[in-house]
């Protein structure tokens, strides 16, 4: 229900007291501790409200207990930091002298050889003190050389997050906190992160130089290093001619597709395939033949392939019990690690629990813009090299870290009805709808309320609730792009346009309000370039940093763009962070549709109104499908169809060479050299050197 704010500060002081009285379980303490805090402040009194912030870190209960806001619910020590970081931004580091004095007493009983568990129980209890960041970088080097790599990587994080926040920030910490983590995200393979966080640092700190501990790193320097490094991971796999020598068949196993692909260049190491029973990993062999070097059995659950990373698989299974995430390695044939099932994320809600599978619990069904109708539980994931985030329509989100598995947050954001998600520049933005009247978690039951479209901007690392944003005339967000241009904004489209904004001040940067881009149906960025697919299925050229649109379409064959047709981007062979100078690929189940950075048709290969592919798969200097319908029919029962090879300047037919299958086909993928194809329920490799 709508309920009327308290004006009267007498009688809210009042209230917040009683709370106090008969506050008994953990939950219910934070609740009125951070009630109190929040009447301390608007009062003026600042000390008195970082006394009781402090109290909350200061109780192990307290500091894990869930506070539950109007918008979201999360760990209390978290919102308690936050609280402290803002009050030192608004007011100054004086207004935390009495902690920050505790702090250091406390530090200056530490030994020189203190325990890391000592050293932690410190920056948990004093978060955004002075010391902290040194505490944090102490904790990463004594970890590091106890082989605690990861925990390490986390310490930094940490300690630099706790730097950045305070404007007194020692920049000697700040430099080798900076480095160490630059050089630990390289390490992991993660450059496109250790570039940004590069970036960030050199917009913070002018002139600010690195260190890694051994020696001094200029930010120009170690960021032409990781563009080299970008250039070698963001490449389409090396295709030659197809000899139609040395076919490979592997049956009863099925490639499975990636749900999310780079757009921008990658080559996986290794094909993901499933037979029903088993899911497992194959890799070239030293003498040449694909081999399975790992496996693992589905026992009744459903597996998909969410991402596939130069020799990594990120997995999905589909259980009974909740989603479970895993990584696995194909250099090594490991399991990395593996989540939890979905809901065992989360502490139990007070609220009865969201609605699970929707053929056994009639769960409540939502339409959504872009993808149909789905159930509550449905999953919407978002990724990058660093993060993995799951968030359910229901509004629960959860964050995983890349490279460990480790639930970094996990807890219910302000939407109650989820349309879109995206992760870009360490941010989880989060398309849907909340309550008109501004609370949260009532589209957990499913509950018919009265909604309105928002937007919500999160930390991805931590789960801080950064911004809430309502568009304004509109009545619904369609989908999100983040990362736009060299400022990292975030596009939104919406029912009555799209609107670009920053996603740092969640400001407005422009607003398109034009018919053709109402209600759009598919969008892509490519630095300054916005493709946008319109209601009309067209698709227009929109500069992504002015909102400047050209006045007439792309003069695409309206045929690719028919209402049945997927459709999937990628940027052709480049310079990986230079988009704005690549050609854009258009792969439909007709072919492919070349666009040039001004936003020329240079090429277009359909091949026939009555002839389907398998979408175009880009590689360094190619394209390459293979028809879905048979050329000839064998005596024995075989059919011939056709594998096309199209050149990236114009579309024209390079190869064309037929392969007997006994199915037709259904999935490509590429590897160097290779051209895997599933038909049926067995997949072929052809060599293609």
């Amino acid at each position: 229900p709508d309920t009327a704010a308290i004006k009267d500060a007498a009688l809210l002081g009042i209230l917040i007291d009683r709370a106090g009285r008969i506050a008994s379980t953990p939950d219910e303490r934070v609740t009125h501790l951070l009630a109190q805090g929040r009447f301390r402040e608007r009062a003026a009194e600042l000390a008195g409200a970082v006394e009781v912030y402090h109290r909350i870190l200061q109780d192990p209960l307290l500091r894990l207990a869930t506070w539950s806001g109007s918008q979201s619910s999360l760990r209390a020590e978290l919102e308690a930091t936050w609280r402290l970081e803002r009050l030192i931004q608004q007011h100054g580091p004086t207004v935390y002298a009495a902690s920050e004095m505790a702090a250091a007493a406390e530090t200056s009983l530490l030994t020189e050889t203190a325990a890391v568990e000592q050293l932690e129980s410190v920056v948990r209890r004093y978060p955004v003190a002075a010391i902290t960041p040194a505490l944090y970088l102490r904790i990463a080097l004594e970890l590091g050389s106890k082989g605690r790599a990861h925990a390490s990587v986390t310490s930094l994080e940490s300690g630099l997050r706790a730097a950045r926040a305070r404007p007194d920030a020692d920049a000697r910490i700040v430099a080798e906190l900076g480095g160490r983590l630059v050089r630990a995200l390289q390490g992991r393979g993660q450059v496109v992160a250790a570039a940004t966080l590069l970036a960030d640092l050199a917009r913070q700190y002018p002139g600010l130089t690195l260190s890694d501990g051994a020696s001094p790193m200029s930010i120009e320097g170690t960021l032409v290093e990781l563009t080299s490094l970008r250039a070698q991971r963001e490449r389409w796999p090396t295709i030659g001619n197809i000899t139609g020598e040395n076919l490979e068949v592997i049956l009863g196993w099925s490639l499975l597709k990636p749900q999310a692909r780079s757009m921008s260049g990658g080559t996986a190491k290794c094909l993901v395939m499933e037979n029903g029973e088993q899911v497992g990993v194959w890799t070239p062999s030293p003498t040449g033949e694909v081999a399975q070097v790992w496996s693992a059995p589905l026992d009744g659950t459903s597996v998909d392939l969410l991402r596939l990373d130069d020799d990594t698989a990120l997995l999905y299974y589909s259980g009974p019990l909740g989603g479970v995430m895993e990584r696995v390695s194909a250099a090594t044939a490991a399991s990395l690690w593996k989540t939890k099932p979905f809901p065992q994320l989360f502490q139990p809600e007070k609220a009865p629990p969201a609605p699970g599978d929707l053929n056994f619990k009639n769960e409540p069904l939502i339409e959504t813009p872009q993808d149909g109708a789905g159930g509550l539980s449905d999953l919407v994931f978002s990724l990058d090299e660093q993060t993995i985030t799951l968030v359910e329509r229901s509004g629960r989100a959860a964050a995983i870290d890349a490279a460990t598995g480790q639930t970094l947050w996990a807890g219910r954001t302000p939407i109650m009805r989820v349309y879109d998600t995206d992760l870009a520049s360490g941010m989880l933005v989060i398309a849907g709808e909340i309550d008109s009247f501004g609370g949260g978690g009532a589209g957990a039951q499913g509950a018919a309320a009265p909604t309105q479209p928002a937007i919500v901007i999160i930390e991805a690392r931590t789960g801080q609730l950064l911004h809430r944003i309502i568009p304004e005339d509109s009545r619904q967000v369609r989908w999100l792009r983040g990362g736009a241009g060299s400022r990292g904004s975030l596009i939104v489209g919406l029912d009555t346009g799209i609107i670009s904004i920053d996603a740092n001040s969640a400001q407005i940067n422009w607003r398109l309000s034009n018919r053709n881009l109402a209600k759009s149906q598919e969008a892509w960025v490519f630095g300054d370039r916005l493709y946008v697919v319109g209601d009309g299925r067209e698709l227009w050229l929109v500069n992504a940093a002015t909102g400047a649109m050209q006045p007439r379409p792309i003069e695409v064959p309206p045929e690719h763009l028919a209402e049945y047709q997927p459709l999937y981007a990628s940027l052709l062979a480049g310079q990986p962070g230079h988009d704005e100078e690549r050609v854009m690929s258009l792969s439909t189940l007709l072919g492919v549709v070349l666009v040039d950075p001004a936003g020329q048709v240079v090429g277009a290969a359909a091949l026939g109104p009555d002839t389907n592919v398998v979408p175009p798969q880009p590689a360094a200097d190619c394209l390459v499908t293979v028809e879905t319908g048979a050329a000839n029919h064998e005596a024995d029962g075989r059919m011939a169809f056709n594998i096309h090879v199209m050149d990236t300047t114009s579309a024209k037919l390079r190869q064309t060479i037929p392969i007997l299958l006994g199915a037709r086909p259904r999935r490509l993928a590429l590897l160097d050299g290779r051209i895997a194809i599933t038909a049926g329920n067995s997949t072929i490799i052809l060599h293609a050197p």
